[in-house]
This record gives structure tokens, sequence and C-alpha cells, in this order.
């Protein structure tokens, strides 16, 4: 497929004077009104005739008709029309259908989605579906072994996604790509709901991979609600409030935000029975969202955007421990404390935090001292580093370092004769 960027020779002749035949070159003829392949052999060929009918059919709501064959000729003018022929032809793995959107399609019916019958556009802003009713899947996604299908350069404007897996099917994907999005029902723009699988982790995938989600709400804030499902945003923009659920007890299913151009919704995670939730949030500017991380199920990892979360919050049994985070590509310094002896300290409820504490034991005679680094990480205090000195009239220094985990809490703790001090403490988050 050609990206709507390249430009495509023109020539006005059969003839095709000045055209070098190497093979692969596509071209439009202008005497004939068609694209052109040159093949192997040099000879020119139509698109249409290296395309067969039997796999893409071609839609254009300003020139088709719906008693048309659909090729590229002859197309469609609906894209339902488009879609019940495909369907109609038994599409499955390995031999599916693929709908060629060639112009604006406006509808007023909801827009359904089938497997193995994919859609391809112009470009996202050159392609553009309009429908007054919502976004839904065909009910063979249930039936079908399999299911798949890819929804690429186009935008789709509508009321919103109403996804909803009748029953489950091994290696279900639906797959958004280069599209954009424009969703102008406020609130639950999209809701995704799995078929809770029909055994131990299984879950149907929805994939959006370079797309761009274009709300037309005003102020308010629409919604990507899932459950049961495995959800990936890769290289998009997510403008939008995300509420990922584990409902069922034998769901392992993830939650993947990957290089999203910005998060300004909040973000919440739930995973309150058995089932598990795996959330993973890397390399996106999550600046000022909430995170909230609701359940003892949830395992969530966050990189460098961890530290930019405006709040993060925990409730249903959640704690730290569900949040695993680690700062990558963020700059990072040393920051100075001042504390006294046997005071407890949380330095980072989200973080956890390396700590180097200068002391010194000074003794008079015989005399002894002890300075005790300890971490309570929700059992109580415990001893993970000291320093001792005895007999001897000496003053030394030592250093104390260790890591306190996340909602962790440390304190520094001086027994013995001798006269102790805390010359410094520094702090590093992780």
């Amino acid at each position: 497929m050609v990206a709507a960027t390249i430009k495509i020779p023109r020539i006005f002749n059969v003839d095709k004077p000045g055209v070098v035949a190497n093979p692969g070159t596509l071209i439009f003829n202008n005497d004939t009104n068609q694209l052109e392949n040159i093949n192997l052999a040099g000879v020119f060929v139509p698109v249409y005739d290296v395309i067969t009918s039997s796999e893409i059919i071609f839609v254009d709501g300003i020139n088709g008709n719906d008693s048309n064959d659909g090729n590229i000729t002859n197309p469609l003018l609906t894209y339902e029309a488009a879609r019940l022929l495909a369907v109609s032809r038994n599409p499955q793995y390995g031999s599916g259908q693929t709908i060629v959107i060639m112009t604006t399609l406006n509808q007023s019916a909801d827009f359904i989605i089938s497997p193995f019958v994919n859609v391809l556009g112009l470009g996202k802003y050159v392609s553009i579906i309009g429908t007054s009713g919502n976004f839904v899947l065909d009910t063979s996604w249930g039936t079908t072994p399999v299911p798949n299908t890819q929804i690429m350069n186009v935008s789709l404007i509508g009321q919103s996604f109403n996804f909803v897996y009748s029953a489950f099917q091994d290696g279900s994907s639906l797959r958004f790509e280069n599209c954009s999005f424009q969703l102008l029902n406020g609130g639950s723009t999209a809701t995704i709901t799995g078929s809770n699988g029909s055994g131990t982790n299984r879950s149907e995938n929805i994939i959006f991979d370079d797309c761009t989600l274009d709300f037309l709400i005003g102020t308010l804030e629409p919604q990507y609600i899932s459950d049961n499902v495995n959800m990936y945003f890769f290289n998009t923009s997510v403008s939008n409030i995300i509420t990922a659920s584990v409902t069922s007890t034998t769901i392992q299913a993830k939650l993947l935000i990957q290089n999203a151009i910005d998060v300004v919704g909040n973000i919440t995670v739930n995973a309150v029975t058995t089932g598990t939730l795996t959330t993973d949030i890397s390399a996106s500017n999550t600046s000022g969202t909430t995170l909230t991380i609701n359940g003892t199920s949830n395992a969530v990892r966050a990189d460098s955007s961890s530290s930019q979360f405006g709040t993060v919050t925990f409730s249903g049994g959640a704690t730290s421990s569900n949040l695993i985070s680690v700062k990558l590509d963020t700059s990072r310094s040393y920051s100075p404390q001042t504390i006294a002896f046997s005071t407890p300290r949380t330095p980072s409820i989200t973080n956890d935090t390396f700590v180097v504490c200068n002391v010194t034991m000074g003794l008079t005679a015989i005399q002894s001292s002890t300075i005790q680094a300890q971490v309570n990480s929700g059992a109580g205090f415990v001893t993970i580093a000291q320093c001792s000195l005895s007999l001897i009239a000496t003053t030394e220094g030592e250093a104390l370092s260790f890591i306190v985990p996340a909602n962790a809490s440390y304190q520094i703790v001086s027994s013995g004769t001798g006269t102790n001090t805390i010359v410094s403490t520094m702090e590093l988050t992780l």
C-alpha cells in the first residue's frame, strides 16, 4: 500500500513515453483512469488485476452502488453492504477480507466489526467513517476460531465503542492502527467487556497502535473502561480516563501504555478477585494525573513516568507492594535530610529510597557505642545495618547505607555509653 504522501507519476498516453519499466513502479494512467503496476516482465498491469475481487472490496461513498460487485471499477456505496459481502465469502484465518474505504462514509446504523474483515483507508484524515450509532462487535467474535481484525488508516466518528465478547475464542485480537477516534458520547465513550474466558489466564486482546483520540466533548472527560481483556496502547494519544478491571476469578489480564503521547485523564486499575491485572506504563507523560490501584491482585510497573504522577492512591487492600516503580531516563540527585535519633521517617510512598547516613561515635576511657539503621516495612522495625565501637578513647566516623522500600519507614537508633552523633543524612529516590 502506497502512503498518501508518496507522489504517484501520472501519464497521459498508453504508449507511456519516458516511463522506465522498473518492476514495482506504480503509475496512474489518465487515459484509462486506473492505477497500474509494472510487473517483473516489464508489463503494465492494472492494480485491480493484481488484487483479486475475492480478497478486497472497494467502497466509494460518492460514486459507488450497493448493486455493484465491489471491485475497484465498480465499488459499493456503503460499508455495511461491503461487510455483508465479505462475511458471505466465509473469511477465516489465512483467508481474510479487506474493505478499502476510498471516500468519506456516513451511516445512521451501528458500525459492525466482523472477524477477518479488515478495514483499510487511504489515510486517517482522508478516509472518514461517520455514524450516528456506535462501533460494535459482530456476535460471530464468540464463534469464529482465532478471530482477528485490523482497522487501519481511517477516522472513526461516532457515539462510542461498545465491544462485548459473547464467548471466548483463543487468539482473539482486534487492532486499530494509524486511526483517529472522535467519540461523541460523554462519559463511557469506550466500554470493552471480555467474555471471562473459558479457563485460567484467557482473555481477548484489543490494541491501539499509533492512534490519536480526538474527542469532541468539550469539558466532559471521556473514558475507556475495560473488564477482563488485555488492552494495549502503543504510541497513542491517551487523552482520556482509563479504568481497567479484572472481575473474573480466573483471568490474568494486562493493561499496557507504551510511549503514550500524553495521558491527560486519570488511570484506575481494579483487581479485587483472585484474577490478576498486570499494568505496565512506560515512556509516557503522566504529569499531574492520578494513578489509583484498587485490590491486592494488581501488579503495576511504571518507569520514568511514575515519578510524574500527581497522586498515587491505594485502596481495596492494595499497598505500595503492588507498585513497582523504576525511574529510567530521569535525572536524580541526593536530597539532604535533618533527622534525629529514634525518629522514624518515611522517605517515599511510591518509590524505594537509597539512604546514606554519616555518623560519629566518641568514646572516653572504657566505653562502648552502637548505632543501628532500622527499617519498618509493616511488621515492625528490623535492624539492617549497624556500626559499633568499644574500649578505647577515640572518635570514629562511619557511613550506614541501606535501601528503604516504598511506603516503609526508617530510623537511626543510638545505644551505649559513648557520644553518638548523626553528621548528615542523604536520600536518593530510586
